[in-house]
């Protein structure tokens, strides 16, 4: 069982944000956010983008002429439904204990530190509890950071537009390698139902769990190269985790990992990890 401290955004950072916001949109209204119906227009008007991003879990900004579009709304999907935790904590925990004594971590001041696990998560079996590690790792809130990012680029003006799903690839003749190349999409705005083709001089696919079905676009035969996996949470109360600390089995009896994390006043437990066939509408049960 492993422990760890959860760190968040302090309020001197937030702070720094905020001075930064205010400093970017203070220089010129190049920063101002424009309206989904002033991205459509530019989606439409613009000849031929340097950049097309489909999937609207990443984007980019800056001395590209850039363009993303999604589906659904941004940050909708995988990215709004993790653990919460910035990756990589536990892997570098892990190789630490390798390098580890093994008799440093199975001595008798084990026995001293049990109560104190239970104090915190009555919720572990005593009779097969032996001890704990307590290491820090952080947390954030996938889903705005995402947003904040599209926002970003949308404010450096790259043409961006939810609720905006691809129909079909466009492609044109290369001469050079005697084929057909993608150069852009047709789309289709979800709300409106309106379509029309945005033209790019690269392509990116970034759709998850949903990238074979784009490959698939280009070419039927193109074999999967994406096993997308399902993975569930459970919310339960808060009394189940305390506020700063969150808790880890690396080995349970299934062979999972198991987390236990505090996150807006109640505990998030999980997750499994199953095959599973891409799904495009998830909710809470």
């Amino acid at each position: 069982v492993a422990f760890y401290g959860l760190t968040q955004p302090t309020g001197h950072r937030e702070k720094q944000v905020m001075k930064l916001e205010n400093c970017m949109s203070a220089k010129s209204n190049m920063y101002e956010l424009r309206s989904r119906q002033a991205q459509l227009t530019a989606l439409h008007n613009t000849q031929e983008f340097d950049v097309l991003i489909v999937g609207g879990g990443a984007t980019c900004s800056d001395y590209l002429k850039t363009a993303l579009v999604e589906r659904d709304d941004f940050s909708s999907g995988t990215s709004s439904r993790s653990t919460k935790l910035i990756h990589g904590g536990v892997r570098y925990l892990q190789k630490a204990i390798v390098k580890l004594d093994y008799e440093q971590v199975n001595n008798p001041k084990g026995s001293s530190v049990r109560p104190r696990i239970l104090e915190l998560f009555p919720m572990l079996k005593r009779d097969k509890l032996l001890g704990a590690i307590v290491y820090s790792d952080g947390q954030h809130n996938d889903a705005r950071m995402n947003l904040a990012i599209t926002l970003t680029a949308a404010r450096y003006r790259a043409a961006i537009a939810n609720y905006t799903e691809v129909v079909h690839l466009l492609k044109r003749a290369d001469p050079q390698m005697g084929t057909e190349r993608v150069c852009g999409v047709r789309c289709r705005d979800v709300i409106t139902g309106q379509e029309f083709d945005v033209r790019a001089k690269c392509v990116i696919n970034a759709t998850g769990p949903f990238t074979d079905a784009l490959r698939k676009m280009d070419d039927q035969k193109n074999p999967n190269i994406y096993q997308p996996s399902a993975g569930v949470h459970i919310v339960i109360p808060g009394y189940y985790s305390p506020d700063n600390m969150g808790l880890l089995d690396p080995a349970t009896s299934d062979g999972r990992v198991i987390f236990f994390l505090p996150w807006e006043k109640i505990t998030i437990s999980g997750t499994t990890d199953t095959t599973s066939a891409p799904m495009s509408k998830v909710t809470m049960t």
